[in-house]
């Protein structure tokens, strides 16, 4: 995402929380995900993310532009993750 490329993902793990689905009335989300390791859901998603990118070029330009905004350093994730870690550890 970091060089404007738009993910089309299987959403497990990493990816699961990372990519947001896109949402075109509310011009959010990062790229199109699918739930299962499924050919049928993976051409569904392609073919949203194709249409998109023929028919829609302003949201094309607004995920690229949103991808590239986010910041998925290791440094960034590593606070996330300590924020995580602190709170649950006052929750006890």
């Amino acid at each position: 995402m970091n060089y404007g490329t738009i993910p089309v993902v299987h959403a497990v793990g990493g990816l699961r929380d990372t990519v947001q689905k896109f949402n075109p009335f509310e011009e959010s989300g990062l790229g199109w995900t699918f739930g299962s390791a499924d050919a049928n859901k993976l051409i569904h998603a392609l073919g949203n993310c194709l249409l998109t990118y023929r028919e829609y070029k302003k949201s094309w330009e607004g995920l690229q532009i949103r991808g590239m905004k986010q910041d998925l350093s290791w440094d960034n994730a590593a606070e996330k993750y300590e924020e995580v870690i602190v709170a649950a550890k006052y929750q006890w």
